[in-house]
């Protein structure tokens, strides 16, 4: 029954949430200092385990005198901070996934993860993708828009009692949409940056593939990062928000289709079921792009010098326009993993010499191994 449901699957979710997220957060924060990759990470993370936590205190803060709801002791104050928190955590954490991912990927890869040209970027990301659920999530409580859901927690877009925005209802609203067609309307809320989480995360890998790509046909070794392989990391990057996203549109076009309150609570279940899942896939996704990457060999350049002896040593030092490996006389060949949101695998050896390893910095390592080579000269 409806409050069956009320009591055990917003507790259910808010715990696979909370724990999923918790996990990812404690793995990004050791790594904090590794690159801007998992600073968003700690913020996806954040918002989701306080998505978790709004689901685990549940029907507690919806109003004690609501009639669709079991266990509930809060007050209409409660309900609008529990739908307030829950609605701006929730959309903030798809945010980061879908808008701040792709566009730090875009940049990253477009200058070869080079800090010094990037880092720019991370300070708007974490500001832009809390001003639209900030500034709605005010306009909705300031409007008595976040109302018990019927489902054991507080969102917003419902109205108080939960039937006057049922269709052909004829009971007012005390709080919210005064209307089924007004109720209809504020959806616009959700279903706009819902489809933008789907449309601008795809146009923004198309054109990075498409960039990549080019510039692989022309023959140039401009970008470190192979395009097949950024067209298989972007597939399983999507994929990810895909799932989550295309759930809750599908049942926001049932919603406009005009089915009933019984069936409308059906697909919101499984909706919020495929939410709760998203914290998951994200950690999994995560987790692939912290170890996988693109591997691939370096083009060298050898640099001439002359020891005491007047012997000749040659001296590979990696092309950082052309190669992504640097190779010294002496030393196994290395090899080096990138991926659409890492300029390195987890070993981050060659994120240092990625971004650090400018000119200057060669010149330093050439000139440390001629006077290596003057105190034991090689041949």
């Amino acid at each position: 029954s409806q409050s069956e449901l009320s009591l055990w699957v917003p507790r259910v979710m808010g715990s696979f949430m909370a724990v999923t997220s918790l996990f990812m957060f404690c793995i990004a924060w050791r790594r904090r200092q590794s690159g801007v990759f998992h600073r968003l990470a700690i913020g996806i993370s954040s918002h989701f385990f306080v998505t978790g936590v709004c689901l685990l205190y549940g029907p507690l803060a919806v109003p004690k005198e609501a009639s669709n709801a079991t266990g509930n002791a809060g007050t209409t104050a409660t309900c609008t901070i529990q739908g307030f928190v829950f609605y701006v955590s929730l959309l903030a954490s798809l945010f980061y996934y879908g808008f701040g991912l792709c566009v730090y990927s875009y940049v990253g890869v477009l200058n070869n993860f080079d800090k010094t040209k990037i880092l720019w970027i991370e300070k708007w990301i974490h500001t832009l993708v809390h001003i639209y659920p900030i500034a709605t999530g005010i306009i909705l409580a300031s409007l008595g828009h976040i109302n018990n859901t019927g489902l054991g927690y507080c969102f917003p877009l419902k109205g108080d009692p939960l039937e006057c925005t049922e269709p052909h209802s004829d009971i007012d609203c005390v709080r919210g949409p005064s209307s089924y067609s007004q109720f209809l309307a504020l959806q616009s809320f959700v279903v706009v940056p819902y489809i933008l989480l789907i449309l601008f995360p795809t146009v923004i890998m198309i054109v990075l593939y498409r960039k990549v790509k080019k510039q692989k046909q022309e023959g140039n070794r401009i970008y470190f990062i192979e395009a097949k392989d950024l067209k298989y990391q972007s597939a399983i990057y999507l994929s990810v928000i895909y799932w989550c996203v295309i759930s809750i549109l599908v049942v926001k076009i049932l919603l406009f289709a005009g089915i009933s309150s019984e069936e409308y609570i059906g697909y919101t279940v499984f909706m919020a079921f495929n939410v709760s899942l998203f914290g998951l896939f994200t950690l999994l996704s995560y987790r692939y792009f912290t170890l996988h990457g693109s591997t691939h060999k370096a083009t060298t350049t050898a640099v001439e010098t002359t020891t005491k002896d007047g012997g000749n040593n040659n001296i590979i030092v990696n092309n950082s326009n052309e190669s992504t490996e640097r190779i010294t006389e002496g030393n196994p060949t290395n090899r080096w993993s990138f991926n659409i949101f890492d300029g390195t695998n987890a070993s981050g050896d060659f994120a240092d010499f990625v971004h650090e390893g400018d000119s200057e910095e060669i010149q330093e390592d050439t000139q440390e191994h001629v006077r290596a080579s003057e105190v034991t000269p090689q041949t």
